[in-house]
């Protein structure tokens, strides 16, 4: 999800700003984990913390495996 959240925003506004609001995803996504932690006794809470800080590591290892895959190419 994080390698293609990050080929979408590459796509979207270029090289070097995709990858800067990749990142700011990235970020987006820890803090709001790290939010939910304070709830994590909640079945409920502990699914979005394990979506977000599994998003949050797409996006942070992203950048460093987009050049392996190949979208639409053939």
């Amino acid at each position: 999800m994080g390698v293609v959240g990050y080929y979408i925003d590459k796509s979207l506004y270029g090289r070097i700003m995709g990858f800067l609001i990749n990142y700011l995803k990235c970020i987006y996504y820890f803090t709001q984990a790290l939010s939910l932690v304070i709830l994590f006794f909640r079945k409920k809470f502990l699914v979005q913390i394990l979506n977000y800080s599994i998003r949050s590591f797409g996006r942070l290892v992203g950048p460093l495996i987009i050049e392996n895959m190949s979208f639409f190419r053939k």
